[in-house]
């Protein structure tokens, strides 16, 4: 197929399809990185702000448990001293603690613990020296009671109580007791109004814009909603009437632990990120949270995909700025290859004139082949006679190693043999030499006996007839 194209139209398809495929690799691979990067990167810079509006809220919350534990210390100490602090010198310190915290909505004071007391101090923000919830006396209300009975620093759930049906007063209660030599004398209060901390959630959008519709709400220790820019009703509600499935991470809340997790937003109708950041309060054993949704798509995929698109856009200047540059390598290649091409056509010219000759020249070498080839088939006839003497010489020597080793075998025995007879003959000499040596004893014993018996027979003789039977 592609044969019917010119040279310089494939090189120039074969050039860019690699060079296209290669650059593809890696503009694949760039968006796959850069993406990553880019969720990790956002999701980094939404934990730092889920971290700072939860320091920022703990810190509130904590100046007003501050301003709370000093009006308790100080009507202690007071107390302590033999001194019934009065309501006037009490507005002062809650007016105080009311400038210092705009979160604050009343402060009061109540008093009748182990000691009797003294009567109760209240100052709203306003001004008004009166219950925030005129309606519930601190003494009936029986999370007073608990933090009386326990002595220790608290925060209550959220609240609802007076105002109008369509804006409900939304508090909160931050409690320090009283103690007098270790006898409790009462409590000090301080209302929180959670309006300011919606208003501090909706002023966070803002700062959410960079991550698109997401949004930061409060939430209590005891999964209520303390805070939330776009459902105030929500406000004092549990938080599984519309989030069932934060049921798995109430508990965590409740200990003061961080975590993330990912699910539908019913309020943002969109797949979100949530990230949970604790909120402790004081000694209170009762952290609250920060809770911070975040649309996936919204936030972590706009600048991603934006970053893909202008990487993709790069890509194509790019492949443009390829294309042009493999059409004029293949200008620059084609002409000296075409140059090479004729030079290389009247090679093949010169090249099938020698491979005549040389064809002509391997005929000559055919014929003496053949003649060389009878010849090898004589000289392999002679050869093959050869080979047969040499097998009849072979079984031959065969034979004659054979009857060498019979003969060494007699020569061996005949030496065994020669060496028993030598051994024998020894022992035949020395036997001859004992013999020998018996015979000469015998000798020379008959020649004492011979020379005795002379000796006998010439005392015979001398002795006469006295001799005679001797």
């Amino acid at each position: 197929m592609l044969r019917r194209f010119s040279l310089k139209l494939r090189m120039q398809l074969f050039i860019g399809t690699v060079a296209a495929a290669a650059f593809a690799a890696t503009v694949g691979y760039a968006i796959h990185s850069a993406r990553g990067l880019e969720r990790q990167g956002a999701l980094a810079r939404a934990n730092d702000l889920a971290s700072r509006y939860a320091e920022e809220v703990q810190a509130s919350l904590n100046g007003m448990m501050a301003d709370a534990r000093g009006i308790a210390q100080a009507a202690g100490e007071l107390a302590a001293a033999g001194v019934e602090p009065s309501p006037a010198m009490l507005l002062r310190m809650m007016g105080t603690a009311l400038e210092r915290n705009p979160a604050a909505a009343a402060a009061w004071v109540w008093s009748g613990g182990d000691a009797g007391g003294w009567p109760l101090a209240a100052l709203r923000r306003d001004g008004a020296a009166a219950l925030l919830d005129a309606a519930t006396p601190p003494a009936d209300d029986p999370w007073v009671a608990a933090v009386l009975e326990s002595g220790q620093e608290a925060i209550s759930e959220p609240r609802r109580a007076g105002g109008d049906a369509d804006a409900p007063l939304l508090y909160s209660r931050i409690a320090v007791p009283i103690t007098c030599d270790g006898r409790l004398q009462g409590i000090a209060v301080i209302d929180v109004s959670l309006d300011h901390y919606i208003e501090t959630m909706r002023r966070v959008g803002s700062d959410l814009s960079p991550f698109g519709t997401g949004y930061m709400s409060i939430v209590s220790n005891g999964g209520r909603y303390a805070a939330h820019p776009k459902h105030v009703e929500r406000i004092a509600n549990s938080v599984l009437e519309t989030d069932p499935w934060s049921e798995p991470f109430l508990g965590r809340i409740a200990a003061g632990e961080p975590w993330e997790t990912e699910s539908l937003s019913r309020t943002l109708g969109l797949y979100s990120r949530r990230i949970c950041k604790p909120i402790h309060i004081g000694t209170a054993a009762s952290p609250w949270a920060i809770w911070m949704t975040l649309p996936l798509d919204e936030f972590i995929m706009a600048r991603a995909n934006a970053m893909t698109w202008r990487i993709v856009g790069m890509a194509g200047v790019w492949m443009l700025l390829l294309a042009t540059v493999v059409r004029l390598i293949a200008r620059g290649l084609v002409a000296p290859l075409n140059r090479l091409a004729g030079g290389l056509q009247a090679d093949a010219a010169s090249i099938r004139t020698s491979s005549d000759e040389l064809k002509r020249t391997s005929d000559e070498l055919a014929e003496g082949a053949s003649a060389q080839a009878a010849d090898i088939e004589e000289t392999s006839a002679s050869l093959q006679q050869i080979s047969a003497m040499t097998e009849r010489s072979a079984e031959h020597a065969l034979r004659a190693d054979e009857c060498m080793a019979a003969a060494m075998e007699r020569v061996t025995s005949g030496s065994k043999t020669i060496s028993e007879l030598a051994v024998s003959i020894q022992e035949i000499s020395a036997a001859s030499a004992e013999t020998r040596k018996i015979v000469r004893t015998i000798d020379e014993i008959a020649f004492q006996t011979n020379i005795l018996a002379l000796n006998a027979a010439v005392e015979a003789a001398r002795a006469g007839q006295a001799g005679a039977g001797f």
